[in-house]
């Protein structure tokens, strides 16, 4: 459902211009701009100050945050209507990313070494260890799992599927009343990115 999608990431977040054209590439007089991580939020409204058209910025702070949001959109709605749905879907949406350190830090109480699996959530170091379902299953019991919510676990290009379908059945059994899905979502640096909703 989304008309252009900018290429960024850890490291090569776009620039104002790069989001600047894929607004008047648009072909609508009215765009809504999910910029899905917090570096790019400011990018994003100077973006929207520069453009002649109607841009709102749904201010999704993730890659689970922007879809949430466009699956929360009505075509058929109002504008108000979906910008307002788009948000609380954002707001209703944590996220929890699964990487490897690549040096050594002293992070949020944490003493990290090179090689470790290492757990952010909502941007957060909150986890760290050797295993990375380990550490998948420590950010999953701390992102506030409800009866009805529901688990979506990205598995990443550089990680290994069979590691997602072992988080995935141990979520099922962990949370009973929530419903889990595992995608291929391919994303670099992260072999795995947890939403709930």
């Amino acid at each position: 459902g989304v008309t252009t999608v900018v290429p960024g990431g850890l490291t090569m977040n776009p620039s104002a211009e790069e989001l600047l054209k894929a607004i008047e590439d648009a072909p609508s007089p009215r765009v809504i701009l999910l910029p899905n991580n917090p570096n790019v939020i400011m990018t994003a409204e100077q973006a929207k100050s520069l453009s002649e058209k109607e841009v709102h910025v749904v201010p999704s702070r993730s890659i689970p945050q922007g879809i949430a949001s466009i699956l929360a959109m009505d075509p058929e709605a109002e504008l108000a209507d979906n910008l307002g749905a788009m948000e609380r879907a954002c707001g209703n949406t944590r996220t929890g990313e699964i990487t490897t350190a690549v040096r050594s830090a002293n992070l949020y109480g944490f003493r990290i070494k090179p090689g470790q699996a290492i757990g952010f959530l909502e941007g957060i170091l909150v986890a760290a260890g050797k295993n990375q379902k380990t550490i998948a299953k420590e950010l999953l019991k701390k992102m506030e799992v409800k009866d009805g919510s529901t688990i979506t676990i990205y598995v990443g290009g550089d990680a290994d599927k069979k590691d997602g379908e072992d988080i995935a059945r141990w979520s099922q059994r962990q949370f009973p009343k929530a419903e889990v899905e595992m995608l291929f979502g391919g994303q670099p640096f992260y072999n795995f990115i947890i939403s709930v909703e």
